[in-house]
């Protein structure tokens, strides 16, 4: 028997409550809303408010499901890393490519012929000149500044710089900017140098097929996996597939791969 009536009110501002607290996007502003009165009291949020609700409702659910930026972050194997000393007596490089996954896919090594000991590779005794795979090296000179100018001297004498990576070298001989990360061998006394190459999943350097023939070293790329396997193996005769043809390791190559940094940087459970 009462007849509608309308009447305003302004509602207070409302705040949204998530898992860290309120956010503060989820404030609702005051709204004019109706009240009509039919025998009972009833309220209606209005448009504005409703609106802001469900965005910051959003905002809280894409905050918890979208991934954290370290977990989208690549996996990145550890790069092995001491200090070489002044009295260092050799030095080499590894040049190597990661996948898009971060970890380490091919390693550039170079086809050589060397005097090896039989033994070492179990296969009888004495030596024999045999072409092996390793990474450029050789002895420290009086006129080499550091063990990285050591290391592109050798790397240049040995391959001519086929596959042009000589001036990733150079910054880390001349001290300008941050030094690539290298790693101590102390069976040879050697400092090894780790150069990373190109983006992540990309396709390595090309290695020049014009490399003159005087050369002591071919360059290859080979992938990692080759290298897991052979060093797996319990033979150290194990040889390697490359596009040059199937080898052996040097033996001390091989032992300098073994080492336990490096062959989790290989990603070889140890």
């Amino acid at each position: 028997g009462h007849s509608a009536r309308s009447t305003f009110a302004v509602v207070p501002p409302l705040a949204l409550t998530g898992f860290a607290g309120t956010h503060p996007t989820a404030s609702v502003q005051p709204v004019a809303i109706a009240q009509h009165r039919t025998g009972r009291t009833g309220f209606a949020i209005g448009l504005g408010a409703t609106s802001a609700a469900i965005a910051a409702i959003s905002i809280i659910v894409v905050k918890l499901v979208r991934p954290s930026r370290s977990r989208r972050r690549c996996a990145k194997s550890q790069v092995p890393s001491a200090d070489v000393p002044d009295d260092y007596k050799a030095a080499g490089v590894i040049f190597f490519l990661r996948d898009g996954a971060g970890e380490v896919s091919q390693v550039l090594l170079g086809v050589e012929k060397r005097k090896v000991s039989l033994r070492e590779l179990n296969s009888g005794s004495g030596t024999a000149q045999m072409s092996v795979l390793l990474f450029p090296q050789g002895k420290r000179e009086a006129v080499d500044r550091n063990f990285f100018d050591t290391a592109m001297r050798e790397y240049v004498e040995e391959t001519n710089d086929v596959a042009g990576l000589a001036k990733c070298l150079e910054p880390s001989v001349i001290g300008q900017g941050e030094p690539l990360p290298a790693s101590w061998f102390q069976f040879a006394k050697m400092g090894v140098v780790f150069c990373e190459v190109g983006e992540p999943g990309s396709a390595p350097p090309a290695v020049s097929k014009k490399a003159p023939s005087r050369l002591p070293m071919r360059l290859v790329w080979v992938p990692v996996g080759e290298l897991r396997q052979a060093l797996a193996s319990a033979s150290a005769a194990a040889e390697l597939k490359t596009d040059l043809g199937h080898f052996p390791l040097f033996p001390m190559t091989r032992k300098f791969l073994q080492t336990g940094s490096v062959l989790g940087w290989l990603g070889i459970a140890r």
